[in-house]
């Protein structure tokens, strides 16, 4: 170990020992309780925010189950709370002094921190709710529902049932606890004894739980790296977002963690227990979804599938060609998410989104060659005077997927063919999520501005400050109108049936 890391090691041991001697003090119960209405409130309120991040105050619940002594039972106040938070605070973590020391680590720190609290601030609205509707409609996933109900005895549309109605039940309440029974004038087709007791095991954790999930974490990242990466890991309630309580109460520690997991929990236990299945089933979902997002906001234009194009090559092929007036846009689908626990350099470029991703550009980077060549005439015309732009849509953000950095230094590596020139498009091939893919054609439709002029404002601005897709399209209070459709299909009957029994 060089004097360096030597250096950090210590560091990260003396943050861990003082934050143990800070939290061993305070049951679980109580400690969770307390911090949990503070995560609530605050989430509402971000006026607070910086004072008590809520990335710290998540990962301290998880710590205080971890470093608890069963003789301690000192009071939690807010006094206690901010001794906690202000040693959070301070901390000059080893991630930031490595990533931080030149000016390679700028990215790659920030996509840490990205994923160190940007999904802990995210709320989840009808569009969220409804998209997840539609990408997880039962009939495209014969295999991966049939294993669900063998498994867990739970369909697709009893999942979303039960978490939605469970989240409606956390509605309005200061302390966000939740019991079984609270379902009970809802059972029927879709909610019954069996379906929640199943739910609530999938999604429910304690204190002995959250010890097998870290050392699970662990044992993957290994002891240095958890060490380093402590206060950056996705830890347990990312997997189990309700606490049981002694009582048999279920606390939710962050309301919109646990909407969370309603809206990706099909995809999260799918694509770890039967990758091949469900990856071959959601695939297929995804492009047909984002086939349907391109014809709902781009109604009258030319949009072309990769079924279409195979009448005229077999040579690699993306999954539309999307003719504008302005310019044509490929498309390539990979419905895919980051998966590894930390963000170093190594593990993004060995992340198996970053090798969908490198495969995505070489499907792109053939198809504008066969555009180029003329090969695909008859489909778009002539496209002599027409520029050429493209995007892999995945189904989660990449943070800072498109800057150069990400590029050079993860996507270049992992492309396979010496084919790629990726001057053959007009602007560099753009990494979309499938959300900022919906407001980046909402935004183009609303503010009368071509999806090409979009691409070359961005692009021509300094990536480090413009940030994401996401934050860089300023659509206000998103709402699609399908997505809104599909969410009232719904659940008109099921909010109905909750607020009578509220």
């Amino acid at each position: 170990m060089s004097s360096h890391n030597f250096r950090d090691k210590h560091q990260a041991d003396v943050f861990k020992e003082r934050l143990q001697s800070r939290l061993k003090r305070f049951n679980p119960e109580e400690y969770s309780l307390f911090v949990a209405k503070m995560i609530n409130h605050i989430f509402n309120d971000r006026r607070f925010m910086a004072r008590y991040p809520i990335h710290f105050l998540l990962h301290s619940i998880q710590s205080n189950a971890l470093y608890h002594h069963k003789h301690r039972h000192d009071p939690v106040d807010l006094k206690a709370l901010n001794k906690i938070m202000k040693h959070y605070t301070q901390y000059y973590d080893p991630i930031a002094r490595q990533f931080l020391s030149d000016i390679d680590g700028v990215v790659p720190f920030f996509i840490n921190m990205a994923r160190q609290q940007f999904y802990l601030q995210q709320g989840f609205g009808v569009d969220s709710i409804g998209r997840s509707l539609m990408l997880f409609d039962a009939k495209y996933f014969k295999k991966s529902e049939t294993y669900i109900k063998a498994k867990y005895g739970l369909t697709f549309s009893q999942w979303y049932y039960t978490g939605f109605a469970l989240y409606a039940g956390l509605n309005n309440k200061e302390l966000k606890i939740l019991d079984k029974t609270y379902l009970s004038s809802l059972y029927g087709d879709h909610i019954n004894e069996t379906t929640t007791d199943s739910f609530f095991d999938i999604v429910s954790t304690d204190t002995e739980g959250i010890k097998a999930i870290q050392s699970e974490i662990i044992t993957k990242v290994g002891e240095l790296q958890g060490l380093f990466y402590d206060t950056y890991l996705q830890g347990a309630f990312n997997s189990k977002p309700l606490l049981r309580l002694n009582n048999g109460d279920y606390l939710a520690v962050h309301q919109e963690l646990f909407m969370r997991k309603v809206i990706e929990g099909i995809f999260d236990i799918c694509k770890k227990e039967i990758p091949s299945d469900f990856g071959i089933e959601f695939g297929k979902s995804f492009e047909q979804y984002v086939g349907l997002v391109l014809s709902r906001f781009l109604p009258g234009c030319t949009i072309i599938n990769e079924k279409d194009v195979r009448r005229f090559t077999e040579r690699k092929v993306c999954d539309y060609i999307v003719v504008l007036d302005e310019c044509i846009y490929l498309i390539e689908c990979k419905g895919v998410e980051y998966s590894a626990y930390i963000a170093s350099e190594n593990a993004i470029k060995n992340d198996n989104s970053t090798k969908k991703i490198s495969t995505g550009h070489e499907q792109l980077t053939s198809a504008v060659k066969l555009l180029r060549e003329g090969i695909l005439i008859d489909l778009v015309g002539n496209i002599e005077s027409k520029k050429i732009i493209a995007s892999v849509i995945t189904y989660k953000q990449l943070y800072l997927g498109n800057t150069q950095w990400y590029f050079d230094k993860v996507i270049a590596p992992n492309i396979k063919s010496k084919e790629v020139e990726l001057d053959s498009f007009d602007i560099r091939p753009q990494i979309l999520s499938i959300m900022e893919l919906e407001k980046l054609l909402q935004f183009s439709k609303e503010n009368a501005i071509s999806i090409f002029d979009l691409f070359a404002e961005k692009v021509s601005k300094n990536e480090y400050i413009v940030g994401d897709w996401e934050s860089y399209l300023k659509v206000e209070d998103f709402k699609s109108d399908f997505l809104v459709e599909k969410f009232n299909e719904f659940m008109d009957t099921l909010i109905r049936d909750v607020s009578e029994k509220e």
